[in-house]
């Protein structure tokens, strides 16, 4: 390559030696709106060479400089993505062998790393709630829902806070937003169902009956539904009743 480059630097200076033999004239350069510069044809081809090699030079030095930036960010991103996945592991082994004391270490730590990550702050909440510190496991889940207001593992979190401190009204809530989201959500449906059951909505319930019914997928399920369906519409009925409505009733 060294060898390559002589040749190449010595023909080009060579060129330049027989272009400056038959061109020894001089030029003259104005500058906008300034002086005029008397110069020779030579050393204006030398001036030009020598420029078009910084600009190229630069445009180079700027790619490179550009890439190694983007190589650095990303090997930086990939050790931290695998710091994480690795503290995350952690914490799952300690969850797993119900040590929520070991599990908190290595979560506040991906936390410190990533003030955003959804795992550790769900999982921060659950070891909370697990431990009946519901502010606590409230304020991560807040701080989750505030990140990732649409994410269906963050309402299903706060809308099982909400019934272990006995907020059904807000529980409810979390789940019509689930179901704003997937409609034919059968979880969601089956936990509205539960609040409406526990306050006697037998109305409401038949509705929601028939539409849980319509979504399940398996015969056995489908005719566990439809028998619920049949115990709700004959609560329905004599809930009717008991409150002198006859013609509800009869019809239930």
């Amino acid at each position: 390559m060294g060898k390559l480059a002589i040749l190449i630097t010595a023909i080009f200076l060579a060129g330049i030696a027989l272009f400056a033999f038959f061109n020894e004239g001089i030029i003259k350069i104005t500058v906008p709106f300034g002086d005029t510069y008397e110069i020779s044809k030579i050393a204006l081809i030398l001036i030009s060479f020598v420029a078009g090699i910084l600009l190229t030079f630069i445009v180079f030095t700027i790619r490179d400089t550009k890439r190694f930036i983007e190589n650095w960010q990303y090997q930086r991103k990939q050790k931290k993505e695998a710091k994480i996945q690795e503290l995350y592991s952690n914490a799952l082994n300690a969850l797993l062998a119900h040590d929520e004391d070991e599990a908190k270490k290595p979560l506040e730590s991906i936390l410190m790393e990533e003030p955003k990550n959804l795992n550790a702050l769900l999982r921060l909440g659950d070891v909370a709630s697990a431990e009946e510190d519901y502010p606590k496991a409230m304020s991560f889940y807040n701080r989750a829902y505030s990140l990732y207001p649409e994410n269906l593992e963050v309402l299903f979190s706060l809308e099982s806070l909400m019934e272990k401190t006995g907020r059904w009204a807000d529980a409810l809530n979390y789940i019509e937003k689930i179901l704003d989201i997937d409609t034919d959500n059968l979880s969601a449906l089956y936990k509205k169902r539960a609040i409406f059951e526990r306050d006697e909505k037998w109305d409401e319930l038949v509705e929601i009956q028939k539409t849980i019914l319509k979504h399940e997928h398996t015969g056995k399920d489908r005719h566990r539904e439809q028998m619920n369906l049949l115990g709700y519409k004959y609560e329905y009925g004599r809930h009717s009743l008991e409150h002198g409505d006859i013609e509800k009733a009869k019809k239930a």
